[in-house]
């Protein structure tokens, strides 16, 4: 639930996030896709606010059975030999801290988004259509959250930082934009650019600039280099 890419500055971090104890089964789309870019969205808040707390978990949420009247079961999904339940959504809490002022009398007020997210694959939903309550997560998970929180004074954060993710294009451009930018020669860019053209990319400008500027670099270190 700590996500590896939050982990990169010591190898024993990055161990310890790999633990079965910090890993939970996961629709591949959507731990790639939606979950991946709301994991994104908490590290740009990172670069803004002093602090950042974010708490992450399974959930096991009922659905009403349209062969049973209505009623709500709890049903999931179990894997593998020892029957691992496969949660039906996701929660995060993320909590900001507004300003790091030693006087706490002249502090904003943090600022605090819920979200529960399906586990399955997700389009560009805006991510305020998962939002929730502090309490009521707690009434779903059963746990209890920033209990010295007070409550009464917490802005939303979908209000203060709007809680726009990246769509699934911007992601795509950013993941190729990074791949071209490690590219060692014209053909590892060809390669790259084919991969592309499969996901139906080949005439994005963002990952055509991001190409053509890796191939100067390339050809200016080459130069140099002769």
């Amino acid at each position: 639930m700590t996500p590896a890419a939050d982990c990169k500055h010591c190898q024993s971090a990055m161990d310890d996030s790999h633990y079965l104890t910090n890993i939970v089964p996961q629709d591949f789309n959507n731990n790639s896709g939606y979950w991946n870019r709301l994991e994104m969205f908490c590290r740009d808040l990172a670069e803004k606010y002093p602090a950042v707390y974010v708490t992450s978990g399974p959930l096991y949420l009922p659905s009403p059975s349209l062969d049973d009247g209505g009623k709500k079961f709890v049903k999931y999904q179990v894997i593998g030999a020892g029957k691992v339940a496969v949660p039906t959504h996701l929660y995060k809490v993320i909590l900001a801290e507004t300003d790091d002022s030693s006087d706490p009398a002249s502090q904003p007020p943090p600022s605090l988004g819920v979200f529960v997210v399906p586990n399955k694959p997700l389009g560009d939903e805006e991510l305020t259509s998962f939002q929730t309550t502090l309490t009521e997560l707690e009434t779903l998970c059963g746990i209890s959250f920033h209990s010295k929180l007070d409550r009464s004074n917490v802005s939303d954060l979908c209000k203060t930082d709007k809680c726009k993710l990246m769509t699934t294009l911007e992601l795509k451009q950013f993941v190729y934009s990074l791949r071209l930018g490690r590219a060692k020669s014209e053909e590892q860019i060809g390669e790259i650019l084919d991969e592309a053209k499969k996901e139906g990319l080949e005439r994005d400008s963002v990952i055509a600039q991001s190409a053509a500027q890796q191939g100067n670099k390339l050809n200016t270190s080459a130069t140099n280099g002769s």
